[in-house]
């Protein structure tokens, strides 16, 4: 089975992860955010891995996607610095 879009394949990944968390119901919202953010970011490096592999000359692609993927690891440093100063530690 081929799967035409990169979208599809980050999607299904997206869901996959998703519900894994929501299977396990002690977990915490502040956990399954962090989860998502950290998908997101997983998911910038796919399409930055897909555009290196599949288009030769064109940077363009590459580029958006490893800068969506710093912006994201820094917005959730960030995130995670501000969370851990007001005592969301678990």
């Amino acid at each position: 089975m081929k799967i035409k879009s990169k979208n599809t394949i980050v999607l299904i990944l997206i869901l996959s992860l998703l519900g894994t968390v929501l299977f396990f119901s002690a977990v915490k919202p502040f956990k399954i955010l962090v989860i998502l953010i950290l998908a997101l970011v997983f998911s910038a490096l796919i399409s930055a891995l897909y555009h290196l592999v599949s288009k030769k000359g064109d940077s363009t692609g590459l580029m958006i996607s490893l800068t969506w993927r710093i912006g994201i690891s820094a917005f959730l440093f960030i995130f995670l610095l501000i969370a851990s100063q007001m005592g969301q530690k678990r």
